[in-house]
């Protein structure tokens, strides 16, 4: 049996009965797995067999055994691509990154005309923040296989992280050329918008992505933030608590909801929405910082000097922002606000 034909006998359906395979290879092949389990593995077992369970344990995510798997293939069949690739696949959810390279670099070498290995290289690049090096190595996968949608929506990412969202649009309306009904590029089509300052485009694009995916809070927060720079705090209140009503556990959407309360000067309400942040996130200097500023504004100088000493022992440079951040500007002649801003941390 071939490795592909394999392959096609694993699908996602099939994993599990596949994991029965891993503790009792004779109902696959015939072989009593206990010998793959042992320090030495028999020399009379199938290469594609070595490679179909260590495929196996990467999609149960028992990624040592996985690698353990690659590598035993390896010794058998050094310059096989697939195996190269998958083994770089393990090493990068097992947050391997360097060997990670190494093992799609080698595949490359193996066949540089395969589109897989370069794609997948790009991905730990990015990961690495090697923003130079993704964006090559996405281009030449893309020139091995214009058709693919991941690659230019990934790329699209990568030059929204180096802040070039103008670059980022046309990648991201390639991917959506390539396939309109794909969520992703939609909502990434959003933030490069919002990094361009459009908000009614990065609307539409939201809005888009919801259509197709309902229950993306992460997008339904993506619309509170557009409609809060609009300055329509009323609707990114409505769309942040949509965010929090699908997943609320996430201290930003709490953050962001208080941010709006607060200025909408709903301050009880942007209270317990900025509790809700610190309760998953204890020491966010941010949601911190926002308290201080929300005391400021009722004019509590107490409280509001207790949680700037505290925001600026966690980050010494909210002592710079609060000189400047209208939030606190009548306590900028206090002696009090004044010692804290000056003390050294």
């Amino acid at each position: 049996m071939t490795k592909e034909e394999l392959l096609t006998y694993i699908d996602e359906e099939q994993l599990r009965e596949l994991f029965d395979l891993i503790d009792a290879a004779e109902d696959f092949y015939d072989y009593d797995v206990e010998h793959l389990n042992s320090n030495f593995i028999s020399e009379d077992i199938s290469n594609d067999y070595l490679y179909v369970v260590g495929y196996a344990y990467h999609n149960l995510k028992r990624h040592e055994d996985a690698e353990k798997m690659y590598l035993k293939a390896l010794t058998r069949t050094p310059n096989d691509y697939t195996t190269w690739n998958s083994l770089g696949n393990t090493y990068d959810d097992l947050g391997q990154y360097a060997h990670s390279i190494q093992a799609y670099q080698k595949a490359i070498e193996i066949d540089q005309d395969k589109y897989m290995a370069w794609y997948n290289l790009g991905i730990v690049y990015k990961k690495n923040k090697d923003f130079a090096l993704a964006i090559d190595t996405y281009q030449k996968a893309i020139a091995i296989n214009p058709e693919k949608y991941d690659t230019w929506n990934n790329l699209g990412n990568v030059y929204i992280a180096v802040e070039k969202h103008a670059t980022s649009v046309e990648y991201f309306r390639k991917a959506i050329e390539i396939d309109p009904n794909k969520y992703e590029a939609w909502n990434n089509l959003g933030n490069a918008y919002n990094g361009l300052g459009d908000n009614e485009q990065a609307l539409q694009c939201y809005r888009k992505a919801i259509d197709i995916e309902p229950d993306r809070h992460n997008t339904w927060s993506n619309l509170g933030i557009a409609y809060d720079d609009l300055g329509e705090y009323a609707l990114a209140i409505q769309h942040y608590q949509k965010a929090i009503e699908i997943k609320d556990d996430e201290a930003d959407y709490w953050n962001n909801l208080g941010i709006s309360y607060m200025r909408l000067e709903q301050f009880e309400r942007a209270y317990h929405a900025y509790e809700s942040a610190l309760k998953l996130t204890p020491d966010d200097v941010f949601v911190i910082y926002n308290i201080a500023c929300l005391f400021s504004l009722q004019k509590n100088k107490v409280q509001a000097i207790h949680y700037l000493q505290k925001a600026i022992s966690l980050n010494s440079d909210y002592q710079q922002d609060a000189k400047e951040d209208a939030d606190f500007e009548w306590l900028w002649q206090d002696e009090d606000f004044i010692a804290v801003l000056n003390s050294k941390i």
